[in-house]
């Protein structure tokens, strides 16, 4: 499941352009993890809730990753490993 601000007939005119146009598209997968933890929240003040908290390497890294891709730039595989 995904979350766009892209309308349906958007969607559809990509989807018809690539059908017809052709071209070559890249989609690569990075997943952003963190540890489990029970802490209030802004919405739950008063009662310790399921939290994850995130592992602010990936984050970082991830955060590169979008900057590259807002940039033109072509992941790599390389790109994509996990830098410790």
């Amino acid at each position: 499941m995904f979350a766009t601000d892209v309308s349906t007939n958007e969607m559809g005119d990509l989807v018809k352009m690539q059908l017809t146009e052709g071209g070559s598209w890249s989609v690569n997968t990075f997943n952003v993890i963190g540890s489990n933890a029970h802490k209030v929240t802004y919405t739950m003040p008063k009662t310790k809730t399921y939290v994850m908290e995130p592992d602010m390497t990936y984050v970082n890294q991830a955060r590169s990753l979008i900057q590259k891709v807002v940039n033109g730039e072509t992941l790599s595989e390389q790109d994509l490993e996990v830098k410790k």
